[in-house]
């Protein structure tokens, strides 16, 4: 009798849930594949990397970090939406990646809102606006008013046409109304090393914030929420810009069409994570905030940036 109660429990379960409950109830079973479309070494790889070891912990399965770097992204983010939709193999996103590359290359193979469903945000992080040691301003406020008297006489530095820095700091001078030149470098290091130097007047890039730490350089502003390492610099909005706010932010996503009760379960073990006091502690040294939210939110965080990142490209004539 027993026997036959469970077996019909069962089919009252397949018939109620269907194969996404059955997916579910078995996953993981094997091994997940998380790859990180950069190379080792940086935010995103550190990301990528605390969470992959609290996931294996709370699944009970490894979770495996492939980094599959090139094409800033896209080669990473277009192997995993040819993926089995199987949640096996997931991929870690930025705003950068998944929003700005598809102004930058709409003819890419792959759509990253269509063929890749985000599991939850995992992080985000204000960009530090920094400046060379004798710019004779102490904050962001500061900088406003002396470029508002100089049209055209300072600069400022990123890590490249449509970097994240180079969409932010467009947006302070179309807020702020300010002329301030544009100079893009191959990569955030070589643009702080100049920084360091005097050859350039400001950085925007998180290569940034350990100079800052050092006292190197100086920070003017953050352009999101303050950071916990440099709590006395304020937020752009503080300094004049109100209204103003940008964070760069890391997201995992997985193929489209992965049952929705897997992305469930990987959705809740991220809320876990983010909240676990080691997992900030250890972000936060780099000025990196752990959070998390629902697939859904996620989806509309990058419909929304999309729309906001599109405004400040078409404004400032980015060309990629």
């Amino acid at each position: 009798m027993k026997k036959i109660l469970a077996f019909g429990l069962s089919c009252v379960v397949l018939l109620l849930g269907g194969p996404s409950l059955v997916h579910a109830q078995k996953f993981p079973d094997k091994p997940i594949k998380l790859v990180v479309p950069f190379p080792p070494g940086g935010n995103t790889d550190r990301v990528a990397r605390l969470y992959a070891l609290k996931l294996s912990d709370a699944l009970g399965q490894p979770v495996v970090v492939d980094n599959k770097a090139g094409a800033t992204g896209n080669i990473g983010l277009q192997a995993v939406a040819k993926s089995a939709a199987d949640g096996y193999t997931i991929v870690i996103g930025d705003l950068s990646s998944l929003i700005v590359n598809k102004y930058a290359n709409p003819q890419l193979p792959f759509d990253a809102f269509t063929d890749l469903t985000p599991i939850s945000k995992v992080a985000e992080v204000s960009i530090v606006i920094t400046a060379r040691p004798d710019l004779p301003v102490s904050n962001m406020s500061e900088f406003l008013a002396l470029a508002k008297k100089n049209p055209g006489k300072y600069n400022y530095a990123t890590s490249g046409v449509g970097s994240i820095g180079h969409l932010s700091f467009e947006l302070i001078k179309s807020m702020a109304d300010v002329d301030v030149r544009h100079i893009a470098y191959k990569g955030g290091g070589p643009a702080v090393t100049d920084l360091i130097g005097g050859h350039v007047d400001l950085v925007v890039d998180g290569a940034a914030l350990p100079f800052v730490l050092d006292g190197k350089i100086k920070a003017l502003a953050t352009t999101g929420p303050r950071l916990g390492v440099i709590p006395k610099v304020p937020t752009v909005a503080e300094s004049g810009v109100k209204g103003y706010m940008v964070t760069n932010w890391w997201c995992f996503l997985a193929p489209a069409n992965t049952p929705p009760a897997i992305v469930k379960v990987l959705n809740d073990e991220i809320q876990k994570i983010a909240n676990a006091p080691d997992v900030k502690a250890n972000l936060e040294k780099a000025g990196i905030i752990p959070v998390a939210n629902s697939s859904d939110e996620m989806k509309k965080l990058m419909r929304d940036d999309y729309d906001k990142m599109g405004a400040i490209i078409k404004k400032a004539n980015i060309e990629f």
